[in-house]
């Protein structure tokens, strides 16, 4: 008799579980965004949209949340959940995450922008991820830094539909990449654990250029680049990127021994 697949309570079970984290994430950024407010309404300086503000810290969040997933392994094999049917739900979730916190900041973002507009009380910069990127050096270093807080952006007011997308596109890669290292470490000893470092950074950093590429916006110099390849073909070489992610979690949690 075939055994009854658990993949999607386990989706509905992780993507709850996470988005509580989430929703404390968003609170705190919103809080955060008001004593900012606050202290810039007084210097009267220009205020960073929220959208904008959870922008940077939410690949962080992915990517630590993603670290933490491997350790929801043991919790359901110990519950009868097979390795396949961890990895099924924990990447299911995940997707619905990423879609999830650009949708919520995003209708923040807009009533915010809308309440103060109306009361005259802000002027709200305009994002610079995408020029701010070219100003920096090539260096392993500033890669990295690049890498977590300046990915490639569009903004909502210029496509909102788009903007979505290339937010879930970004959280959705730092998540799989915090993935692959926590079960990197997981899994075998420091030395792998390391290479699932170094392959989760190249691999972000190629995301990014083919991702610009594709939206046709400006390139920086960094170590990697894609930047000899079609706008064309960039999409197909975003979907290969992820790919190797997914299949390499696929790989590392397979087989992975869980003491009980």
């Amino acid at each position: 008799m075939k055994q009854k697949a658990n993949y999607p309570k386990v989706a509905s079970d992780m993507f709850m579980a996470l988005s509580s984290w989430t929703f404390a994430l968003l609170g705190v950024m919103l809080i955060v965004q008001i004593i900012k407010g606050i202290s810039l309404y007084m210097n009267g300086n220009e205020l960073d949209t929220y959208y904008n503000a959870v922008f940077v810290a939410a690949g962080i969040y992915m990517f630590v949340i993603g670290i933490l997933t491997t350790f929801f392994l043991a919790y359901y094999v110990e519950n009868g959940v097979t390795r396949k049917d961890y990895y099924k739900g924990a990447l299911l979730s995940s997707i619905g995450l990423s879609f999830m916190i650009p949708i919520i900041t995003l209708v923040i973002s807009s009533f915010l922008q809308f309440l103060l507009t109306r009361m005259d009380i802000f002027t709200f910069k305009a994002a610079e991820f995408n020029t701010s990127a070219l100003d920096v050096e090539a260096h392993i270093v500033s890669d990295i830094v690049l890498t977590f807080i300046l990915s490639p952006y569009v903004d909502p007011s210029s496509n909102w539909f788009l903007s979505i997308l290339v937010y879930a596109i970004n959280i959705f890669f730092y998540y799989l990449i915090g993935w692959l290292i926590g079960t990197g470490f997981y899994r075998f000893n420091t030395i792998i654990g390391l290479g699932t470092v170094f392959i989760g950074l190249v691999i972000m950093i190629i995301k990014d250029s083919l991702l610009r590429t594709s939206l046709e916006l400006p390139i920086p110099d960094r170590i990697i680049t894609t930047d000899f390849i079609p706008a064309s073909m960039s999409e197909i070489g975003l979907i290969v990127s992820g790919l190797v992610l997914i299949i390499l979690i696929r790989y590392f949690t397979k087989n992975a021994s869980v003491k009980i």
